[in-house]
Formats: C-alpha cells, sequence, structure tokens
C-alpha cells in the first residue's frame, strides 16, 4: 500500500509541476506580449553615472587606506596595493582576514 501511493505521490507532485511550470510560462509570455506592445525608451545620464561612480570608488579609496591605518597602528605596515588586494578578496569576506588579525598584537 505505501509503495502504491509513494508512487501515486510522485506522479502526482511531476503533474503539479508540469501544471506549475506551464502556468508561469502562459503568464511570462502574457507580459512579454504586453511589454513588446509598448514603446519603451531608455536614457542614461552619463554624469549621473560619472559622478556616482566617482563616489562609490572614493568611498573604496577611503576604506583602504583606513584598513592600511589600521594595520600600521599594530605594526604591520602595507603598501596601498596590498591592501587594495586584500580588500578585494575578503570584501564580504570576514572569514579570510581573520588569520591576518589573529597576527597582530592585543592592544
Amino acid at each position: 500500500m505505501r509503495a502504491l501511493w509513494t508512487r501515486h505521490r510522485t506522479l502526482v507532485l511531476r503533474a503539479l509541476a508540469i501544471v506549475v511550470v506551464w502556468y508561469a510560462g502562459v503568464y511570462l509570455w502574457r507580459q512579454w506580449e504586453s511589454a513588446s506592445r509598448a514603446e519603451l525608451h531608455v536614457s542614461i545620464d552619463v554624469s549621473c553615472l560619472l559622478i556616482a561612480s566617482v563616489i562609490v570608488l572614493s568611498t573604496y579609496v577611503l576604506l583602504i587606506e583606513t584598513w592600511r591605518r589600521v594595520l600600521a597602528v599594530y605594526g604591520k605596515p602595507i603598501s596601498f596595493i596590498d591592501a587594495a588586494i586584500s580588500f578585494a578578496r575578503s570584501n564580504g569576506r570576514a572569514a579570510e582576514a581573520a588569520p591576518l588579525l589573529q597576527e597582530l598584537p592585543r592592544a
């Protein structure tokens, strides 16, 4: 009895998956049709893009320089290029910076 239910459950789940994928495809097709009928214009303001890029890059420079100064205080000065590479590699991953922090003397 249990094997029969398992087989039927698998068939029911497959049928349900097919219905969901079919419905999603029909929905996306209708959205695509309505979007393709609309006249869309995309314009990029280059000056705003450049200003935003300068702000983001200057923020990264500030963060990298701060990291260099923190390391210099603990007696491990590094060059800006090395700090930038280290920052880029460990951006978003604090676990990679942990070995370097363990080498620093405790204040």
